[in-house]
């Protein structure tokens, strides 16, 4: 389901097209296990995923996106929500979805990105 939120952000909020580089958080552009990385790359077809578990997320964005991103589609807030603005290109766009890393309890919330 988050996947398909992502695809209608990214087509109907973002306006996404081929120039863009494009992180999305939460539906398969960052997973947490290397079965999910390995279904978004060899199923999906795209071009990069992050293993959020095991890959330093800073370093991989960067190799990913070296002029920065332009398109951000946020679900999971926190710290991967701090990488991806680190990473951000002049004048890109992001939609803010979702916070999965707070549980969406009262309490999961805590403070705003520090950056």
């Amino acid at each position: 389901m988050s996947g398909l939120t992502a695809f209608i952000g990214m087509s109907s909020v973002l306006d996404v097209t081929d120039a863009d580089t494009v992180l999305v958080t939460g539906a398969a552009g960052t997973a947490g296990s290397a079965e999910k990385v390995t279904w978004v790359k060899d199923v999906a077809k795209l071009d990069a995923c992050v293993d959020y578990r095991t890959d330093y997320v800073p370093d991989v964005l960067r190799e990913f996106a070296p002029d920065g991103l332009t398109a951000v589609f946020e679900n999971v807030g926190g710290v991967l929500l701090e990488n991806a603005l680190d990473r951000l290109a002049v004048h890109a766009r992001i939609a803010l979805c979702g916070s999965i890393s707070s549980g969406y309890t009262a309490t999961g919330y805590g403070a705003g990105p520090a950056n």
